[in-house]
């Protein structure tokens, strides 16, 4: 199997925004290396596509059939962005009302943020719920979701148990099970509370994942479309390396290299990374097979069918209402009522909507054009019923991929496990928006997962061409930490050194000075508290060290220079 010669440094299966975001970090970091990205489907992006449609103009334009929506909290992908001049259009469509139906056939409206639709009773009940969930969800992270008290029992009690015990009115229920659906793609019945937990802490906060504000997930949208992100990257890391319609049908694995096989080719290379939904890794046949751990985990991944639609008009008619073309719709009858949350994205004098239809219904329609005309039609009046056109695009019937904007997401009683998603396997590598934990399942998910399988390839090929803030950078912004070099914190210079193996965290004792990451080696993670507060500080490199020494050579030339004016002042 090994004759010493390499095809590649690396190899990456999968060109959406993951795989995608993995090669650009590895080429930024290192032009040197030799990469190449397979995808087997006829395109790059993934879960990230664009389709021409007609906004009322005289050539039709490009708008997001899939993955869309960005926040300025989403730090690893507005990183990215910036690197790639992409230009982003704000979310200014809040002005006037959000509409809400709910089961009863009653639509509400209101103009809060987050939107809270009902009552006064069954507001107070929606809130004191969100305030619960917001208030459990910061005690956990997918980092490490075993931190909660009674983890064994959130794990095994489904969402849909925990609202019935929790809320008090079924028009409440309707509200957070929409919630629910539009966030993760999967029905309360189908996740552990724990689950959802960890998902809400991955996105800033449950609220936070669906907020039409600066700050939140749905704040902003790139003005070319989002496949622009991989078009650009593809052109930074050269088209001549990336691969299409070659699809991987096999890998073999041993100490010192990896063989990759398509239907056409071999290629022999030092480390491979698999940036692939869950479903589509299971195709392919690993030799020697994956552990029983990790394809236990990847085999019960579950997901549910997503559909996403388009509707463009030759105005915002629904400002007539002083409505602001936002709606959220959790019904019965779901083939009269399709939509599930819909969108205004209208912008330079376009007017457009955009949501996800009930993902029950995928399987049981071709087009759902005339229902959702229909209730659109409901909502704004019969304006609605005359589009310039409508697209909607079905991600189940997609070969290489499931869901748009949500994800799949593991059964309940699996989050001890859950963790061996991500974990690699000697020279195999795993990233995909299913393996972030930081906005998990989102595009931002995608590029972080990206960026942490590249940052551990390269620690084993190229350790020299990183640096501490590297690592810091693996962390979300969040709890990004700053180095201290004030006289202060520079003279308190005892620090515990905590190292985490996988994912259990070890105290290994005192140490005088804080280690640089390449001290120990084959680490996950490593943190260094500060003894004296439990303050963590972050990374040890040589540019801090040499901070501090200046810092006490300016503290002793300080000190000398008082002493002298005082002997100058006493002998005068």
């Amino acid at each position: 199997m090994y004759s010493g010669n390499f095809d590649y440094d690396v190899i990456i299966v999968g060109a959406g925004i993951s795989g995608l975001a993995a090669a650009y970090t590895i080429h930024e970091k290192d032009s040197n290396i030799s990469f190449l990205v397979l995808e087997g489907n006829d395109r790059i992006g993934g879960r990230v596509q664009s389709t021409l449609i007609n906004v009322g103009k005289s050539e039709k334009e490009l708008l997001d059939i899939g993955g869309q929506f960005i926040g300025t909290q989403q730090t690893h992908l507005m990183t990215l962005l910036k690197k790639l001049d992409i230009k982003l259009y704000e979310n200014v469509n809040n002005r006037g009302y959000t509409l809400g139906d709910f089961c009863e056939g009653n639509f509400y409206k209101t103009t809060t943020m987050p939107p809270i639709f009902g009552d006064t009773a069954t507001a107070q009940d929606i809130m004191q719920f969100l305030g619960t969930l917001e208030s459990m969800s910061s005690k956990v992270s997918l980092e490490n979701p075993l931190t909660i008290d009674d983890y064994t029992d959130l794990d095994s009690m489904t969402m849909e148990a925990f609202m019935y015990n929790n809320l008090s009115y079924s028009f409440s229920r309707s509200y957070i099970r929409i919630l629910i659906k539009m966030m993760c793609g999967a029905e309360p019945s189908d996740i552990s509370v724990l689950f959802f937990l960890v998902f809400c802490n991955s996105t800033e906060g449950l609220t936070n994942s669906y907020l039409r504000t600066k700050s939140g997930g749905k704040g902003y949208w790139a003005k070319n479309t989002a496949a622009e992100i991989c078009e650009k990257i593809a052109t930074f890391i050269g088209n001549e390396n990336i691969k299409i319609n070659n699809a991987v049908a096999a890998i073999t694995r041993s100490d010192i290299c990896v063989l990759v096989r398509t239907a056409e080719n071999e290629y022999k290379c030092r480390y491979v990374i698999m940036a692939l939904p869950p479903e589509h890794i299971l195709k392919v046949h690993f030799f020697p097979p994956l552990n029983d751990l990790k394809y236990t985990v990847l085999k019960r991944m579950q997901y549910r069918p997503t559909v996403k639609y388009i509707v463009t008009y030759r105005r915002e008619f629904w400002r007539d209402m002083d409505y602001n073309g936002d709606l959220y719709c959790c019904r019965n009858l779901r083939e009269l009522f399709p939509i599930m949350t819909a969108y205004n994205v209208s912008r330079d004098g376009t007017a457009v909507i955009t949501g996800l239809l009930d993902v029950d219904l995928a399987e049981k329609k071709e087009n759902h054009k005339n229902a959702v005309l229909t209730q659109l039609a409901a909502y704004f009046g019969r304006e609605a019923l005359e589009p310039l056109d409508y697209v909607e695009k079905s991600w189940s019937d997609d070969t290489y991929f499931f869901d748009s904007c949500a994800v799949c997401f593991p059964p309940p009683k699996m989050m001890k496990t859950f963790t061996e998603i991500r974990r690699p396997l000697g020279r195999l590598y795993f990233a995909g928006a299913e393996t972030a934990t930081y906005w998990y399942g989102h595009m931002a998910g995608a590029a972080q997962a990206g960026f942490r399988a590249a940052i551990e390839v390269l620690y084993e090929l190229r350790p020299q061409c990183l640096t501490a803030q590297d690592f810091i950078d693996l962390k979300p912004r969040r709890t990004q930490l700053q180095f201290y070099s004030t006289e202060e914190h520079a003279m308190r210079n005892d620090w515990i050194v905590v190292v985490e193996f996988c994912e259990n965290p070890v105290v290994m004792g005192v140490a005088r000075r804080k280690p640089h990451i390449s001290d120990i080696n084959r680490v996950r993670r490593l943190e260094f508290v500060r003894k004296y507060e439990n303050e963590e500080c972050g990374f040890w490199d040589k540019a801090d060290e040499a901070k501090v020494v200046r810092c006490i050579f300016t503290i002793l030339i300080n000190c000398l220079a008082s002493i002298l004016f005082i002997r100058t002042v006493s002998n005068g």
